[in-house]
């Protein structure tokens, strides 16, 4: 299931936007201020911050070289993301 937060006042899991696996024997979390494990028995593990620039400087950066071996990912790299988040909440919604 997907869920969009970014424009509301409460966090989830500590991240106002981001994704998290569950998993049998603890949690991944990822957000905008970086990722962190999490076990079962709520003792953390490996974590960071985020460094370098956001998809969004990263994006103005390239408009403006007009160069795209300035992007940090390809445009249809983005595209397969987002239609996977859509897909599932259709699946979800429809029930198949």
């Amino acid at each position: 299931m997907y869920e969009m937060r970014l424009w509301t006042q409460y966090k989830h899991e500590g991240h106002d936007n981001g994704n998290i696996f569950y998993g049998d024997n603890g949690k991944v979390s990822i957000g905008r201020e970086g990722w962190q494990v999490t076990f079962k028995d709520s003792k953390t593990g490996p974590g960071g911050s985020r460094n370098g620039a956001s998809h969004i400087e990263n994006f103005i950066k390239a408009v403006r070289s007009r160069k795209v071996s300035d992007l940090s990912a390809g445009v249809e790299v983005g595209h397969h993301s987002a239609v996977l988040c859509h897909m599932a909440n259709i699946a979800m919604r429809v029930g198949r």
